[in-house]
């Protein structure tokens, strides 16, 4: 009477047995695929972290080069601003005739007698032309 039930009941303890042999190899593999998990995170935090790092820097790097482009963009609109005005200078009229006035005094020391740097000056401070503007 007590045999049948002692084998049964240890049969059922075998069985059980094995399902917790079972569980114990299920959960080592999870917590194997955790560790796994956690280092694939952990590598992944890391990775974000460096990764903000040169966002950073290529913002700072980029607000960088927008004010050097910005400085050398008002730099050529101020130097194009004074090719204009230079033109424009040249062009006018007292430009002619002070052009008109160095050629004559390039042509006075062109001649064929010898004309001194003293006689030069002279010439130009007697010229109304060359005051004129």
């Amino acid at each position: 009477n007590q045999k049948p039930m002692t084998e049964a009941l240890s049969s059922e303890i075998e069985g059980k047995k094995q399902t917790m042999n079972t569980l114990k190899m299920e959960i080592s593999q999870h917590e194997q695929k955790t560790g796994e998990l956690k280092s694939v995170i952990l590598a992944g935090e890391q990775m974000l972290k460096v990764t903000q790092g040169d966002l950073t820097n290529l913002q700072g790097e980029s607000e960088s080069t927008k004010k050097s482009y910005e400085v050398r963009r008002q730099k050529r609109s101020d130097e194009i601003l004074a090719v204009k005005e230079a033109g424009q200078i040249l062009s006018s009229e007292g430009a002619k005739e002070a052009f008109k006035a160095a050629a004559s005094l390039l042509q006075v020391g062109q001649s064929s007698s010898p004309v001194s740097l003293v006689q030069v000056r002279q010439t130009s401070r007697l010229s109304p032309r060359a005051h004129r503007r």
